[in-house]
């Protein structure tokens, strides 16, 4: 399910306002500590090394975070330093290669901790846009996607839910089993359709159904709620100013 991972995002914002508030220009030291520490517990605690959820998904949270933030970082204070070395088609598809070498080597082994500094060069990378990846990920189909990922995210699972729900009424009602069932690492696990075919036409479906659903949740639930809080704190910060002014005069 997608809660513990929002809910874990909730608190990892939390931590990074309290962070930026407290520390103020000493904020590095939590990033590094982030950074070092992270990895470090993860090992220590995870039986399933970064494959951690809802047990140590905040540590996860925080280390991941982290990386994004320093590479953010990197990319301001170094940007025209490093556009030489960590731009371009070559090294964009290399660190694709990386990427699918890297997930395939590493899977749910103690190697896979290390993900988030691997992740971090990508967002370098591919944050210069100076390739033909670059290219290929500005095609409007896909910047589409990009802008209702987290829509995707946030729809997947209850689709996914309802698919199975009504398979189970076909079942239940009509006796009609559109299941296959496969016993995997020692559990049973249920596919939609009792042919390949089945199961091609089911994803298709599948995937139809999360992008118009999450097209729709975009546009009416995370887009006017987004636009909302920023009007919000624009507000706040316009009347600051403004009671600043007034004072000063």
């Amino acid at each position: 399910m997608a809660s513990w991972s929002i809910s874990t995002e909730f608190y990892t914002y939390v931590i990074f306002a309290a962070c930026l508030i407290g520390l103020r220009k000493h904020a590095w030291v939590a990033l590094l500590f982030a950074m070092t520490g992270g990895p470090v517990l993860i090992a220590m605690l995870s039986e399933r090394n970064m494959a951690t959820v809802y047990d140590w998904g905040i540590i996860r949270c925080i280390y991941g975070f982290a990386a994004g933030a320093m590479s953010w970082n990197v990319y301001v204070k170094w940007n025209e330093k490093l556009r030489k070395r960590f731009s371009g088609s070559l090294v964009e598809w290399g660190t694709l290669g990386l990427v699918a070498v890297f997930v395939s080597v590493a899977g749910t082994t103690l190697l896979s901790i290390a993900a988030p500094y691997v992740f971090a060069l990508v967002v370098l990378v591919f944050a210069f846009e100076a390739g033909t990846a670059s290219a290929i990920l500005r095609l409007r189909p896909l910047v589409f996607l990009g802008t209702i990922s987290y829509s995707i995210y946030m729809t997947h699972v209850f689709i996914a839910k309802r698919l199975f729900d009504a398979g189970y009424q076909l079942d239940k009602r009509w006796n009609i089993n559109p299941f296959t069932h496969r016993e995997i690492d020692g559990g049973n696990v249920e596919f939609l359709g009792t042919q390949l075919w089945h199961g091609d036409v089911a994803y298709l479906a599948y995937m139809a159904m999360i992008i118009a659903m999450s097209y729709f949740t975009y546009r009416w639930i995370e887009k006017p709620a987004r636009e909302w809080v920023r009007n919000r704190v624009g507000r706040r910060q316009q009347q600051t100013v403004t009671s600043r002014s007034a004072v000063g005069a």
